[in-house]
């Protein structure tokens, strides 16, 4: 313990008070961390010690205050000998609560996920999906696989976290498991709000990721062009269900819907915007952000498609959409038909409702932030700041002819 943890006092100047007394402090070290506690007392500058750490002379007051300063590091020895006595890890916030009487209950990992998760589950359906509640399961469970194998322990205090702990997760996680920058990046986002709502929930003080930073990647934007969005929209494929795949892919591509968003797009969500032409009005599951945008006329002629359709005059739904799994299923027949190289996929229209239909011809990026309903424009700029290389064109043929 001795090599580990020490104890010394000091003064600190910069507080001194107006009759010129200096405050003296307690600093802990424990494992390369440190923490001060005010002493109580107070000296004249003069009157210290360095190299002693104590009071000079033998007057009756430099002894009362060396005794008090004896006391207090024998009450911090002791309250540390009494942590490895318990046997429970502890740092040197630990021993600063014990000393100051203010310690509390030692909140674990597993009870900060406990809180958590029971928190997502009571609102599924509302501000949560399965699926959401799935993934942070998954990031406990690895999580819980990397302390034991990686620090032989079943249990993990919050107050033992820190950006080390982070660093070395990452590490585990891209060369044990083969995770992406992608994957790691996700289950760091979600022990960040674990541990951040722990906090609301007073089981931690102070955030313990404080220099700890990881990015996603930036990844090339892939879209359909214009001509290879016009080859699904002409194309007959001979087969009912391709047909209205593509159908409701096309429809994506013009409204910027998610999957989500058109699976429960009913009557209810279509309102007359404050133009007088046909607008979407709903939240997004993924953002919960109130979400209320024009519908393009494409759009709007496929949804006349399937106002008779049986399905949707029972459900009230505008469309009779297959399973996500399905949709992607066909979409790759469609692109085969096609002869399109890019993998088509549900979410591909968005991206391409994003480049194609709405960058391209000029929208602004705060304005498609609102039609995509992300949460704010970082998220979009993030998503789509790159240069494309049409955008380049376009700019610059307008400003050959600005410049004659």
């Amino acid at each position: 313990m001795e090599s580990q943890f020490k104890v010394s006092f000091f003064l600190i100047h910069a507080k001194r008070t107006k009759t010129r007394q200096t405050p003296i402090y307690l600093r802990i070290r424990y494992n390369n961390d440190q923490v001060t506690i005010a002493s109580g007392q107070f000296i004249s500058a003069s009157s210290w010690d360095k190299k002693a750490k104590r009071v000079k002379g033998t007057s009756a007051e430099a002894k009362a205050i060396n005794d008090a300063l004896k006391a207090l590091e024998v009450k911090i020895r002791s309250a540390v000998n009494q942590l490895i006595l318990i046997g429970k890890p502890f740092n040197v916030n630990t021993i600063k609560e014990n000393v100051s009487g203010t310690s509390k209950e030692a909140y674990t990992l597993k009870d900060a996920f406990e809180v958590y998760l029971a928190m997502v589950k009571s609102l599924i359906g509302k501000d949560y999906s399965p699926k959401t509640l799935t993934k942070y399961k998954q990031t406990y469970n690895r999580i819980m696989e990397f302390v034991k194998i990686r620090h032989n322990r079943v249990t993990f205090y919050l107050y033992d976290l820190d950006d080390n702990f982070m660093s070395d997760f990452e590490i585990y996680l891209k060369a044990e498991i083969q995770n992406n920058q992608t994957t790691v990046y996700k289950h760091w986002q979600r022990l960040s709000r674990v541990v951040k709502y722990a906090m609301k929930r007073r089981m931690l003080d102070v955030f313990p990721f404080i220099n700890y930073n990881i990015r996603l990647p930036k990844k090339e934007v892939e879209y359909l062009t214009k001509e290879e969005v016009q080859r699904i929209e002409n194309a007959d494929f001979g087969v009912d269900r391709l047909n209205k795949v593509a159908d409701f892919f096309v429809f994506s591509i013009y409204s910027g819907l998610a999957y989500t968003e058109i699976l429960n797009l009913s009557k209810a969500h279509l309102v007359k915007g404050v133009d007088g032409e046909l607008w979407v009005k709903m939240h997004r599951q993924k953002t919960k952000k109130p979400y209320t945008v024009p519908l393009l006329p494409k759009a709007i002629h496929i949804i006349d498609k399937y106002k008779d359709d049986p399905y949707c005059r029972k459900t009230g739904k505008i469309f009779p959409l297959p399973t996500n799994q399905k949709m992607n299923a066909y979409l790759k027949e469609i692109q085969v038909i096609c002869k399109i190289k890019t993998k088509l996929t549900v979410h591909l229209a968005r991206k391409t409702f994003a480049c194609t239909i709405m960058l391209l011809n000029g929208v602004s990026i705060q304005v498609l932030s609102e039609c995509l309903g992300h949460a704010n424009t970082r998220v979009t700029i993030d998503a789509y700041s790159a240069v494309l290389p049409e955008m380049v064109v376009n700019e610059f043929s307008m400003l050959r002819k600005k410049l004659g």
